[in-house]
């Protein structure tokens, strides 16, 4: 279809402006949706996922590490609130395990380096 057909029909053009505007207005709503993790949320998970590095016995996956602070709050320690979905506590461990890879290796090769291993 060319431009000239949307100009030339008004018909056609308010159908192709009503969708485009509808995109665009689910584009906003979904982002308005997303909230970031907590602080307090980000430390606790970051506690679980250095644990489960130390101690394989105690790898959680998103699931598990949902359930725990469902757990905490419902002991009162964190506002239910605050929890995130499993999908985002899913990406988040992703994010952090591709993060603590590229640290842990820029750390052993600085070590190397500074030890004249290299």
């Amino acid at each position: 279809m060319e431009t000239s057909d949307l100009t030339n029909d008004p018909e056609l053009f308010k159908y192709f402006f009503a969708v485009w505007a509808l995109k665009e207005h689910q584009k906003s709503i979904q982002k308005q949706d997303i909230k970031p993790i907590s602080e307090q949320i980000k430390a606790l998970l970051t506690t679980m996922f250095l644990n489960s590095n130390v101690d394989k016995r105690k790898k959680m996956n998103a699931q598990e590490m949902y359930n725990e602070l469902m757990c905490q709050a419902n002991q009162g320690e964190i506002s239910k609130e605050d929890i995130s979905k499993t999908s985002t506590i899913h990406n988040w461990i992703a994010r952090t395990a591709a993060s603590f890879k590229i640290h842990m290796s820029e750390h052993v090769l600085e070590e190397a380096e500074a030890s004249n291993i290299i």
